[in-house]
């Protein structure tokens, strides 16, 4: 059939949003980049059915390269298998089936790279740890590329957004491929963040998140925390379907209670993914997203981060101030939760039309 006729059998079969498929410009974009830069090794993150596999794959027929493409998914993949037989490239595809962030700390030999081109759209809440995975695997000079970085799913990649500002071996830029289907329609584009890998100085770094900062193990205070003023800024569903937000607090206000305000809410939280990132200061919060917005002050004003993921044993708060790491008890291995429910709701109390507890819409003011 080749490999045009089923991307064209993909885009009028399938609902390209509900299967997370990238757009055709996006799809053109991951090609030009492969063949411009000669790419031939490159790694896929997130399968799918396989419409982004088959524009990899056609940008490697210029090149003669192999892709390597990992899906959590079976069916998803059963589906993807087909569509690389169907377009005649099977061959030129070692499709693996399952965690990709298992996979990525066991693949081996070839597997391992180098990589000239590593393609990243699976779970954009993992998008960091896929990251400490892939850079080790990424050759100097290669090409990293993060999909859904102009559209709503980009709230899910803070702590992505924030290494990708600060990481010295990675010059990185956002591309959009906006497109207007019909005179007057909105110009819209899921985005790239694409970054190029300067040298290998930091490839040894296991977790980036921890990079030059201070983890301590420490136990919640017993000591409740004193109920600060905050605005929720932004509330989204992260990809394990779980409430996250970032929050706006008064500049100047005490370490110990925006400790105080992370410990809360991680307590009374028994999701396995959590997060809320706390600034204070309203341009940076609105320049989150913006490369041009001076490093230093955004990072003078990212206060501190809480967070729960499923793969670490341990909760972890971060205070940025003095670059200190606090690693807590998961909530499941505290005997008591307080009911007083920060960023949760009260027993019995609904959810929102949006599947998210009321409280976290409205400012809180002791």
């Amino acid at each position: 059939m080749g490999i045009d006729a089923e991307i064209s059998r993909l885009i009028a079969n399938g609902d390209q949003a509900s299967n997370g498929m990238v757009s055709g410009a996006d799809g053109t974009l991951l090609q030009i980049l492969i063949e411009s830069s000669g790419a031939k090794r490159v790694l896929e993150i997130g399968t799918g059915v396989g419409l982004s596999s088959l524009y990899l794959c056609k940008g490697l027929e210029k090149t003669g390269g192999t892709l390597v493409t990992i899906e959590g998914i079976g069916s998803k993949l059963d589906a993807a298998r087909k569509s690389f037989e169907a377009a005649g490239c099977a061959k030129s595809v070692v499709a693996l089936q399952g965690d990709a962030l298992e996979i990525l700390a066991k693949l081996e030999g070839p597997l391992r790279g180098p990589y000239d081109l590593v393609f990243s759209d699976a779970a954009k809440t993992n998008n960091l740890h896929y990251f400490d995975a892939v850079m080790p695997l990424l050759r100097v000079g290669g090409l990293l590329a993060a999909h859904d970085t102009l559209c709503a799913e980009n709230l899910k990649m803070r702590d992505y957004f924030d290494m990708l500002k600060a990481h010295p071996s990675l010059r990185t830029v956002f591309l959009g491929t906006e497109s207007i289907v019909r005179a007057g329609d909105p110009r819209s584009s899921a985005g790239l963040a694409l970054s190029h890998k300067l040298d290998d100085k930091l490839d040894n770094v296991k977790r980036w998140s921890w990079h030059g900062r201070t983890v301590v193990d420490a136990k919640f205070n017993e000591v409740p925390a004193r109920h600060i003023p905050y605005k929720v800024r932004s509330v989204y569903e992260d990809d394990y379907g779980s409430a996250a937000g970032l929050v706006e607090i008064a500049a100047g206000t005490p370490k110990e209670d925006v400790i105080g305000l992370c410990r809360q809410a991680l307590r009374e939280r028994t999701q396995p993914f959590f997060s809320i990132h706390v600034y204070d200061h309203t341009d940076a919060f609105d320049s989150r997203d913006d490369f041009e917005f001076p490093r230093e002050r955004y990072f003078k004003h990212l206060v501190a981060h809480a967070y729960r993921h499923p793969t670490l044993d341990r909760d972890e708060i971060y205070y940025h101030p003095e670059k200190l790491v606090l690693r807590l008890p998961k909530t499941a291995d505290i005997d008591e939760v307080s009911s007083h429910n920060l960023f949760g709701a009260a027993p019995g109390q609904p959810k929102s039309e949006l599947g998210l507890y009321p409280l976290l819409a409205h400012n809180w003011v002791p």
